[in-house]
């Protein structure tokens, strides 16, 4: 197995499962299948739309959403671009979020409609970017897809490529960069497992927010050629009246114990494996 110097070994191998379901989305009415190809076309045409906004190599762009193919082509686009990916838990308070932003200092905001007036006020000179509007709207993440906008950085192992922030439980939020190498290591890790087939399927759960499943229930089954199954917040509890929502049985869960344990008794079951 070769290793991972920096995401871009990620990045640029999108294409190479390009008819293969990448992410299937439940939605409150339906669901919505992205193919590599799709999530491909569309982080590359955000990255060069990014590059050709302002934002510069080593600059940070925020994500504060819930987890959606949207969030996901966002948080790849703004690596790709050569920038630095910022996920924010969506229940920050304001303080929290004022105290996350004034740190990070972001150029660009990715967030929802209902969140957008929130942002504004706690993020003054960011750019609001909208994952659920449509083209009709000049703040639409749409408005910013360009083909063929320039070159797009080479990036280094030890370029950063993402800032996580923790809970805040004991202070202030405190910022966590991780390098290219970093995110690598650890996706060269979950590989080396062996645990999963080019067939199966990932259910994600949690917050992408969160590096666990940012890079074990994103980044590495991407590098997989996976699918990942995510269930839109509403759906989650419904799932037990409505079991035949996915599209096949899925093979892995990505998530932590207590992640689990919220499983197991959302199921009824109290199963925690």
């Amino acid at each position: 197995m070769a290793t991972l110097q920096n995401c871009d070994g990620v990045l640029n191998d999108l294409s190479r499962n390009a008819d293969r379901p990448a992410v299937f989305t439940l939605r409150k009415r339906g669901s919505e299948t992205w193919s590599y190809a799709d999530l491909d076309g569309c982080v590359d045409r955000l990255a060069r739309g990014l590059r050709h906004a302002g934002l510069a190599r080593g600059d940070r762009a925020a994500i504060i959403a819930d987890n959606g193919p949207e969030w996901i082509a966002a948080a790849l686009a703004v690596i790709r671009a050569g920038g630095v990916v910022v996920p924010l838990d969506v229940q920050l308070g304001e303080k929290a979020l004022r105290h996350v932003f004034g740190d990070s200092t972001p150029r660009f905001v990715f967030t929802t409609k209902n969140r957008a007036e929130r942002i504004v006020a706690c993020a003054e000179n960011a750019r609001i970017v909208l994952l659920d509007a449509t083209d009709q709207d000049e703040r639409s993440w749409r408005r910013l897809l360009l083909k063929n906008a320039g070159a797009l950085p080479k990036l280094g192992p030890e370029d950063h490529a993402t800032l996580f922030y923790t809970s805040g439980t004991t202070g202030p939020p405190k910022g966590v960069p991780l390098t290219h190498s970093n995110l690598s290591v650890q996706i060269d890790a979950a590989l080396a497992t062996g645990l999963t087939s080019e067939d199966d399927h990932l259910l994600l759960p949690l917050p992408l927010h969160h590096v666990y499943p940012f890079v074990i229930g994103m980044l590495a089954p991407l590098t997989m050629g996976l699918t990942m199954v995510i269930p839109q917040p509403a759906l989650r509890s419904a799932r037990r009246q409505n079991p035949a929502s996915t599209p096949s049985p899925t093979a892995r869960v990505s998530a932590a114990p207590a992640g689990l344990r919220w499983c197991g008794a959302r199921s009824g079951t109290g199963d925690e494996t």
